[in-house]
Order: C-alpha cells, then structure tokens, then sequence
C-alpha cells in the first residue's frame, strides 16, 4: 500500500521532463508534495498490526434464526443489528461441507480448509477397526487434568490441518500465546490447535474448568484459583428471567409438549436453574449448560485468562478464541423458535458488545481485531413443521438407512457367510460401512454391493438422497449442490462407503431439533470482522465461507496463507 501511494506521487515528478517541463519544475514540485510524502509514509508505517486476534463461535447461531430476531433488538445499542457500522459484514455465509456438526465447523474456522483437508469429518464416525465410535479429539494416552473426573484421551490428535494459532506460533515464535476457551471440549481444542498455550473446556461433572496434559503439563496457578472458588456454583438458584420486553417474544409459544423439561419438570420461563438439585452438583452444571448463565460463566474464564495471560500487552500478537457453546445447548431442548432461544439471542446480542468493551479495556481501542460466526445453524423441530402441512418427521433415520440398505443386500445376495451377522458393517450420522470381509468370502465387489446398498438406503424414511464415497472420490458428477458439498467432508479411513443426505426436515435425533446436514438451515451463518485490519466497513454481498475469518485474521497479523485455506478474500472487502 505504502509502495503503491509513494509511486503515485513520486513517478509524475520524476518523468515530467519527457512532458517538456523545466528541471525548475521539477524541483518545486518535489518541495510541494515532500511533506505530504514523508508524513503519509510515516502514518502507513506505523498504522498498527493488531496486538490480539479474537477467534469468536457462537454455537448454533444459524442466519436465520438470526434474521427472525433481528426485528425485535433495539435500534441502538445491538450488535446484531449494528455490525455493518462496527465493522464488515458477509450477508451470503454458508459452511461448504455437508456434515455441520461442532466438531467439523470449528475444525473449518479454526485452519480454513474443509473436512476433507483437516479430517475432522463430523463429532464421531464409525472406526472399522474397532467397531465403535471414534470422537474427534479422542487423542491416546492424553490425561485429563484440572479436576478427579477430567476425561483422559482427550486432545487435538485426530486433528491434521495447521490452525490459526500454529500459524502464528511459526511465525512470531513462541511469544505468541494462542489461549482457547469453551464449555465444549472439541471447540477449544480444535479452534486453539496443537500449539495452543492453554485450551480449557468444563467438567459438567465436577463443575470446573479442566484440560488436557496435552497443552499443559497441569493447569495455570491462575485457573487452579479460579476452580478453588467453585466458578459455577455461584448462578446455582439463580432465576432465568426474560431479558427482552413483551414484544420481543412475540408469536412465540413457551410451552409446547415436544420441548425438553428440565430436572424440576418447567419448560417455561422464568426459572430458578438448579437442577433439581438443593445445592451444586451435576445435574445442575448440565442445567447451567443450556442458560445465559452458561456463557456468563463462560465471559468470567475470558476476563480472567486475558488478564493472566497478559493477552495482547505487547508487540507480539496473540490469539484467543471463544466457543460459547451455551447456545447449542439451548437450542437442542427448546429448538430454535422457542422462548428459551430468542432471550439467549437478546442475551447473545449484548454480549457480543461487553466484549468489544472488554477487548477496549484489554488492549486498546484498534489494538484488536476480532472474527465472530457460528459453527452450525440448525432446522426447526419437526413437530413444528409437520404443524404446517410440510413433510416432515424425526427417529433413528441412520440405523434406518443400514437396515434399509442391508435388507437390498440380502434380498440380491442372501445371508452373508456363517459367522457375520449384516452386509452393512456399522454406520454412524452420514455413512454406511459395508462389511468388506463378508463381501470377500462371498466373492462380491464393493463396487457391486455399493450399487445394491444404494438402492436400499435411498427409499429409507427420511432419505432425500445416497451417494457412493467411491464414486464421489473418483471425481463423479451427480446432483448439486450435494455432490460437492459431500466431497468436501470426505476422508480416506475415516468416510464410509455410502454417504447419507436426509430430508430438510427429518432429523436424526430425540432431542428437540439439530443439525447436522447440507441443507441451508444448517450451513447458513453469520460472520463478521470487527476492529484493525485493511477492510472496509459495512456489509458486502457474494457468497462466502466462516473458513474466511481465519484467513482475514492471518493477513491483518501478516502471517503467511493458512495451508489447507482456499477462501479468497473479495475485492469488496478491502479498503
């Protein structure tokens, strides 16, 4: 930029003799614009980098939901409403892989790439070694620490793409501290990386703030400290009020019959958050998850870390990043039309402007730079839908699809060979698995069983669509924008053979509603830039991914590209 300003004034001077003016002219003319140039280069020159990156996901924040809320915030004071003046604001944000589950959506904002690059392919996939459920950040040997209950083999090992906060760590070296906090366990740990400093998450057992040896050989004096004062107990019969006027949960209903009851039996608001409990204990804690008292808890550890941590003191910049992962919860048990979502919106919103505030107080006003978006949306709840007159249904839709696809099987094929029970090995949300060694010993082509298994999986309840891993992976074309979206979140050992799409309103689950498909409910979400950086302000249009807030947030520090990022950063945005 600085190059580009000096030339346009500095080359007119100096190739007017060809104009046929007077070396005179020549001379008075630098004396003119010399000042000019010396103080702009000085300004360009110490134009600050930002001391802090802030890595913000609001769990479950789906554009529209957003949309729907938008109305009733307050014409001043909103975030949500006044980001666009704040700072820059993509209004066409969309994930650009199918499986939107935590695991892969802060897996993406995190390095910038896909499930298909970083590996992270959803929550839990099936393992066709074990058998079993293979979690995201289940990492061998790793020991739980910080509290008696904190889970072992927990870490970033399943994770293998580079995130923002390795990046930095290459780059300024180890004065970079990368800290990543969250009530959930994989948004810490795959937003913070390998290098992360400190990546806390809760123990919903114990009621403290744990980790991983993987990070840290055992928690920071100042986070012992903070678990000594029981950070939880202090909200225990604390009464959840609506936070908005009567207005703002208008054509809302706060009791409906399918929303999940809390221990004490209420589904309305307000509340007394206890559990059921007389005094602080695990039932509580998984209460205390779904409230505004969940990302209160959450904004105490952030205040105190950026203290401890010394965040964004000095001229090596740090990185933080912010999982408020309260909202998902909430809205897996009241779904997302209810009264319960739409006062953890209001709530969320003003949030959002106390740690602008915070970030002010920290670091300095334009000292920070800060990404916020979601890792997921979500669908309505069925029961709502269905209410409409629109297709709509819930169950057990993947063991649905296997036995589907396994009856086409043994209906062309017959029973597999004696010992093996099923064609269809194991499945998890999205795949099915075929038995590899009963097709073996039946002398049968994954090819061909794949063709039969198809067949059965696509009239299974609530399928929309089924597509061969294998053919997608040899570069197929099918129906869009399904066939890439499912390219993307495909991995080699980790994707099954058949990859599953369900209807738009069908779900996979007994909770309230969820997400977790390629439909547009699910993979919309909001994103923003807020704070120093060489991007315009306001709201720019054109399709975008949440990938681009890693990559805006590298180039405002001057880190190289993130590896797996393939997001372009608009014309649009730039000043």
């Amino acid at each position: 930029m600085r190059r580009r300003l000096l030339t346009r004034f500095i080359d007119p001077v100096l190739n007017s003799g060809s104009k046929g003016l007077s070396p005179g002219y020549h001379l008075a003319m630098f004396r003119a614009v010399a000042p000019f140039l010396l103080i702009s280069s000085i300004a360009l020159a110490q134009a600050p980098r930002p001391r802090l990156a802030v890595l913000v996901s609001v769990d479950q924040l789906a554009s529209w939901v957003l949309d729907e809320a938008r109305p009733v915030l307050p014409v001043k004071g909103s975030f949500f409403r006044g980001a666009a003046v704040l700072g820059l604001e993509f209004s066409d944000c969309a994930l650009q892989h199918a499986a939107t589950f935590t695991g892969p959506g802060h897996a993406t904002l995190s390095t910038g790439g896909t499930p298909s690059q970083h590996g992270i392919v959803q929550n839990n996939w099936f393992d066709r070694k074990t058998g079993l459920p293979h979690y995201c950040c289940f990492d061998p040997g790793a020991r739980g620490i910080g509290s008696p209950t904190a889970a072992p083999n927990i870490g970033p090992g399943q994770l293998q793409g580079v995130t923002l906060g390795d990046a930095m760590k290459a780059h300024f070296g180890a004065g970079s501290r990368v800290v990543s906090l969250s009530w959930k366990d994989r948004a810490a740990i795959l937003m913070g990386g390998r290098s992360a400093d400190v990546a806390v998450w809760a123990d919903r057992t114990a009621g403290s703030w744990i980790s991983s040896d993987r990070f840290m050989p055992k928690l920071p004096p100042w986070l012992e400290k903070i678990n000594a004062s029981r950070p939880f107990d202090a909200w225990h019969g604390r009464v959840w009020r609506r936070a908005g006027p009567a207005a703002a949960y208008a054509g809302l209903v706060d009791d409906r019959p399918f929303e999940l009851a809390t221990a004490t039996g209420h589904r309305t608001l307000p509340r007394a958050v206890t559990g059921g409990l007389p005094k602080p204990g695990p039932l509580f804690y998984d209460e205390l998850y779904a409230t505004p008292f969940g990302n209160d808890a959450l904004m105490n550890l952030v205040d105190a870390a950026m203290t401890a941590e010394k965040l964004g003191q000095d001229d090596v910049p740090d990185l933080l990043c912010i999982g408020f992962s309260a909202n998902d919860s909430c809205g897996h048990r009241y779904g997302p039309r209810s009264i319960e979502v739409r006062d953890m919106t209001i709530r969320t919103d003003r949030m959002l402007t106390s740690l602008i505030a915070l970030l002010d107080a920290h670091v300095g006003e334009g000292r920070w730079s800060m990404v916020i978006t979601s890792d997921h949306g979500v669908r309505p709840s069925p029961e709502s839908v269905f209410a409409a007159g629109v297709d709509a249904g819930r169950g057990n839709l993947a063991l649905g699809a296997a036995m589907f696809a396994n009856r086409a099987l043994q209906q062309k094929l017959g029973v597999p060979p004696e010992g093996i029970l099923r064609w269809v090995y194991g499945f998890d949300d999205t795949c099915l698995f075929l038995d590899y060694g009963a097709l073996a010993k039946a002398k049968v082509t994954v090819a061909d069983a794949t063709k039969l298994a198809l067949q059965g999986a696509r009239v299974a309840p609530g399928v929309q669509q089924a597509f061969s891993v294998s053919a997608i992976n040899k570069g197929a074309k099918g129906p869009e924008p399904w066939t890439s979206l499912v390219r993307s979140n495909l991995y080699p050992g980790r994707s099954g053979d058949i990859y599953v799409i369900h209807k738009p309103w069908w779900i996979n689950t007994t909770n309230v509603t969820t997400h977790g498909s390629p439909h547009p409910q699910d993979r919309e979400v909001p994103l923003w830039f807020i704070g120093a950086g060489p991007w315009k302000k306001g709201r720019i249009r054109g399709e975008a991914s949440p990938a681009l807030g890693a990559v805006m947030l590298a180039e405002s520090l001057g880190v190289s590209r993130l590896p797996l990022a393939s997001s372009r950063i608009p014309d649009a945005a730039r000043r």
